[in-house]
């Protein structure tokens, strides 16, 4: 998968640290998720999460993109599961680089929430849609040099998988509650719906955000075209971040 290019802009550490995004960033309700109490620390993994490109393999996992404001001016972003299952990168060890990629997420999904002023976007919330087509489905996806085919949604369905969603359901339902203000799962599957159904007692009052639609598109895209405010719904495929990057400018 090739990244989107990005455009990059180069400021000051003064300025980094005065700009809006970082500064909504630096909300206790956010930084204590990350636990980092040290001021430079916290500002090298802004600047770290600003360029960091995850693995191709990470984001066979998810992908997401930028898919602009919705009738309420809410930003819009668009996840697309992928085939490669949780348990994957689980057995690989590499289930804090997993996690890095979702904090990202989140990181640009603040970006996006401050980009509009407070009175065009006074919930100060994103709308995140996302697309289970691909995990619902058989797919095929390479491990080393065995290509496997695999039911990669009922892959979910095993101790370190869920275990991995249950923590991070439990370390980021404040901060999800914080920054998500609607989100829709398209082309949910039973076993997807049972997924969430399990993740319910530890996300309690977020699922009342979430909706879920099967695989009738009669029934979720009349909901996407109400969500974006026009007939025509962007494709789910890409990872534009539809932001540039913030690169510490060198002295």
């Amino acid at each position: 998968m090739v990244p989107d290019k990005i455009p990059r802009r180069h400021l000051t550490r003064e300025e980094i640290l005065q700009s809006p995004e970082y500064l909504y960033l630096c909300q206790p309700i956010i930084r204590d998720i990350v636990q980092m109490p040290d001021d430079e620390e916290y500002f090298n993994l802004f600047l770290h999460l600003e360029t960091w490109e995850a693995p191709d393999y990470i984001k066979e996992v998810f992908s997401y993109k930028f898919g602009g404001y919705d009738y309420q001016n809410r930003p819009i972003w668009m996840v697309k599961l992928g085939g490669r299952p949780v348990k994957d990168i689980l057995d690989r060890g590499e289930g804090d680089l997993l996690e890095r990629y979702l904090w990202q997420f989140a990181h640009w999904g603040a970006k996006s929430i401050v980009a509009r002023p407070l009175e065009e976007n006074p919930s100060r919330r994103v709308v995140v849609l996302v697309d289970a087509l691909q995990v619902s489905s058989l797919v095929s996806y390479m491990n080393g040099s065995s290509k496997l085919k695999v039911s990669s949604l009922v892959s979910y369905m095993n101790g370190s998988t869920l275990g991995f969603l249950i923590r991070m359901v439990r370390k980021y339902r404040v901060v999800s509650k914080f920054l998500l203000g609607l989100g829709v799962g398209i082309n949910i599957s039973k076993v997807g719906t049972l997924i969430v159904n399990l993740l319910k007692p530890l996300a309690r009052k977020n699922l009342k955000k979430i909706e879920l639609y099967t695989y009738d598109n009669t029934s979720w895209e009349p909901r996407l075209q109400e969500v974006f405010g026009r007939k025509k719904i962007p494709d789910f495929e890409g990872t534009n971040r539809g932001f540039y990057r913030v690169v510490l400018k060198s002295d």
